[in-house]
């Protein structure tokens, strides 16, 4: 089975937009634009957009575009702004964007990102119980992934307290985080939580 097959691309953002918009649930558009000269995202196609788990997630959770950077001039414009391929971004039905990263990412760090992406937009909402599961589930998902996992622990630490008004599941989220991963880049956003 190829990708096509296994993920049905959209070709136009507004369309994706409105389809999210009236999709039950909250789905976000995941956005790739892309070169077909490019090797990254020759290796995205390969290995990313093959994998069952990465075409289960885009089915269920976005609604999947992809873009093509030499017929598509929109692509080099805000809000995308996709100067190298492949540029991958996670945006609501209401066009924020919730995240964006470029170049390959195999389907374990991929996961990751989209996993991060779903809290964050949960966030946004303010749908903070939601939130606290997606991140729940995102601290699961990027498990031996330090770069993910250290700011999944972060946003579930957020987003419990923000859940429950309990800064105490703030602090102590925190400083497992300061534990965890004393020198990630998300450790030294919380470098006082010890000393509370």
């Amino acid at each position: 089975m190829t990708t096509t097959e296994k993920i049905q691309w959209c070709h136009d953002v507004e369309a994706a937009r409105q389809e999210a918009n009236e999709a039950e649930g909250h789905k976000m558009v995941l956005i790739e634009a892309f070169s077909p000269k490019c090797i990254s995202c020759k290796n995205m196609e390969e290995r990313t957009w093959s994998d069952d788990k990465v075409a289960q997630i885009l089915e269920t959770e976005f609604i999947p575009v992809q873009l093509n950077v030499l017929e598509d001039e929109s692509t080099a414009k805000p809000p995308l702004l996709a100067f190298w391929t492949p540029t991958l971004i996670a945006m609501c039905p209401d066009g924020n964007i919730h995240r964006k990263w470029m170049g390959f990412l195999p389907p374990k760090e991929f996961l990751g990102e989209v996993a991060l992406a779903r809290v964050a937009y949960a966030m946004a909402r303010q749908s903070f119980d939601e939130a606290h599961r997606l991140a729940q589930e995102a601290t699961q998902w990027t498990e031996g992934d330090e770069l993910r996992h250290s700011e999944s622990l972060y946003w579930q630490a957020v987003s419990a307290y923000k859940a429950s008004e309990n800064q105490d599941l703030l602090i102590a989220g925190w400083k497992d985080l300061l534990a965890r991963f004393p020198n990630s880049e998300w450790a030294k956003k919380v470098d006082f939580a010890n000393s509370l």
